[in-house]
């Protein structure tokens, strides 16, 4: 039986998209509603910045531990001070207590939803055997555990810091969380843990789009005045890019020598946007409301002086030293599927990167972390003419979004839409893509081979 609103999937199988259209309420001259925080590739720091419109943040209660030493202000003084490796030590068994309840649990209440390029409003809830399903939960599973390390924790407070202490008074004055992080300096590492704690049990949804300029996109909206406990499903609206994870399908099938690494590099591209976006959603956990712009003093060195700052880019910083960009190669055999060149800039105008050692990379996408600088790489040119991968894909072609006013009962209608937990097996197998690129094919349990 088939109807207009059949969507052949990858796999052959015909989904019925749910139609968000009739939850939206009749309104006259919609405007773009740009609260968008963007992970996006430009070299030159256009960023969309991070207006991203959050929604409640949940008031905490815990009672954050103290942490010993001065916040040092430099990466390198963390490393040398004494009271900053006390904080290390403490920052390991934060992440250490972080990540042996997620293990346990795994991610809870996941939603994947693939918006229709013929229609933005109609959208395909992903099956847990689908390939894209299993791409996009390895990548944003890795970017939660990046933030999870000692170091990811570490830089999501410092950027926390670095926002709080660029808001206004009335505008802390008017978040759901209790204290002042200036007065104690353990407290934004606290609500940061807090906030990955909810994310792990209730992640946002994860939308995979063509409407994405750049790697991945987040809006934020007002949830104050709804709720005073923070929910992600209706703080943001959460997407990565279409293109990148269909092109992570075409590199895992491809036979083209050197298709392991470059599948490797763009998985790894993919779990650092993912991360990126989590640093915005976080702002919105900070504040509630989607007319608080991120102050200029979330800024990562180097970049031209925006009207607003870029909270993920300066988590790149903060973690690794440099934010991370994709240069085209003109020279790649894989075209337009290539993952890019992946160079880490320190500044917007650097005439030089530095090219991340592809082993290192390897460990990340196997989990194991090691962000203590300096990363191994080497320094390599940036030419003039370089190309972010941004720039060769193109801008979104015109299409129809979720624009102004429809997007909050847009996502009304999206949370009507089943949720499915993941279990520790299911998250064990889709971790092995880390190792083996065929891993995005379901395994059958009575046979040791991958399959479609």
């Amino acid at each position: 039986m088939s109807s207009p609103y059949d969507y052949n999937y990858e796999d052959g199988s015909s989904y019925l998209p749910a139609d968000m259209r009739h939850y939206l309420s009749p309104y006259e001259n919609p405007g773009h509603h740009s609260d968008a925080g963007s992970r996006s590739g430009s070299r030159h720091g256009s960023q969309t910045g991070s207006r991203s419109g959050s929604q409640p943040g949940s008031r905490s209660g815990s009672q954050p531990a103290a942490r010993s030493g001065s916040r040092a202000s430099s990466q390198a003084s963390r490393t040398s001070s004494q009271g900053s490796r006390v904080r290390y030590i403490e920052d390991e068994l934060s992440a250490l207590q972080l990540g042996a309840q997620a293990e346990y649990t795994a991610l809870e209440r996941v939603r994947v939803l693939e918006q229709i390029r013929s229609d933005p409003y109609k959208l395909v809830s992903l099956k847990q055997d689908s390939r894209k399903y299993r791409v996009t939960i390895f990548a944003f599973y890795l970017g939660f555990k990046m933030l999870q390390s000692s170091a990811g924790l570490r830089a999501l407070a410092d950027v926390g810091e670095k926002v709080w202490g660029g808001w206004r008074k009335a505008t802390k004055d008017e978040t759901l969380l209790e204290g002042n992080p200036k007065q104690n300096p353990g407290l934004m590492r606290s609500w940061a843990k807090d906030f990955l704690a909810k994310i792990r049990e209730n992640p946002p949804t994860i939308f995979i789009s063509d409407r994405v300029d750049g790697e991945g996109l987040t809006n934020r909206l007002s949830w104050r005045g709804e709720t005073d406990i923070y929910d992600a499903k209706i703080a943001v609206l959460y997407r990565l890019n279409a293109v990148l994870i269909d092109n992570a399908l075409m590199l895992a099938d491809s036979e083209i020598d050197k298709a392991d690494e470059e599948f490797e590099k763009l998985m790894f591209l993919l779990a650092i946007s993912a991360a990126h976006e989590l640093v915005h959603v976080f702002l919105g956990y900070l504040v509630g409301y989607d007319d608080v712009l991120t102050p200029q003093a979330a800024q990562w060195p180097g970049q031209p002086l925006l009207s607003k700052g870029e909270a993920g880019r300066t988590w790149e910083g903060y973690l690794m030293g440099f934010q991370l960009l994709a240069f085209h190669d003109p020279q790649s055999r894989f075209g337009e599927y290539q993952a890019g060149e992946l160079i880490g800039v320190r500044s917007a105008s650097s005439s030089s990167g530095v090219q991340l050692n592809h082993n290192w990379i390897r460990d990340c996408l196997r989990f194991n972390f090691n962000f203590r600088n300096p990363i191994p790489a080497k320094t390599v040119p940036i030419s003039k003419r370089a190309k972010t991968m941004q720039y060769i894909r193109g801008p979104p072609k015109h299409r129809e979004d979720v624009l102004g006013k429809e997007l909050k009962p847009f996502i009304k209608g999206v949370n009507t839409i089943r949720c499915q937990d993941i279990s520790e097996n299911l998250m064990a197998e889709i971790k092995e893509i880390g190792r083996n690129r065929k891993a995005i094919y379901v395994r059958p349990s009575n046979r040791g081979m991958y399959t479609a």
